[in-house]
């Protein structure tokens, strides 16, 4: 609240939660719609363009600006910590992605990037861990 971003929970009473998780899946996802229970709730009260909207995101991550601003500045480095990881990602294919990133061709390549980086990371780390015991 502090930045003006707040976490909103509105339904968050708790005999309500109970039954929401005793509801079957079906009740809550169907069709390709989430929320279904609370969607069906809002008939009539809600707009019939806000209750059927598909498109509501939270607060997103500019990724494919961050991404493209950490290739930028540190391919090499990038290319680099990929060799620890080579056992599961082939550092010519991650290499080639990087590439496509930067001549902005795939916006699904960002996602793909920062799953790599992230296990990369995570590898690292509980590696790290595992000489410390």
């Amino acid at each position: 609240m502090n930045f003006s971003i707040e976490s909103r929970v509105p339904f968050l009473y708790h005999p309500l939660i109970e039954y929401i998780f005793s509801l079957p899946m079906s009740a809550k996802i169907g069709n390709g719609w989430t929320k279904l229970i609370l969607r069906e709730a809002m008939k009539g009260i809600l707009p019939e363009k806000v209750r059927k909207r598909k498109s509501k995101l939270g607060f997103p991550a500019p990724n494919k600006k961050w991404a493209l601003e950490l290739i930028s500045r540190n391919k090499q480095e990038l290319k680099d910590s990929i060799r620890s990881i080579e056992e599961y990602i082939n550092a010519e294919v991650f290499e080639k992605l990087m590439n496509n990133i930067t001549k902005h061709r795939y916006d699904e390549d960002i996602k793909l990037f920062w799953r790599i980086l992230i296990f990369e990371r995570w590898y690292m780390r509980i590696n790290e861990n595992a000489k410390c015991d």
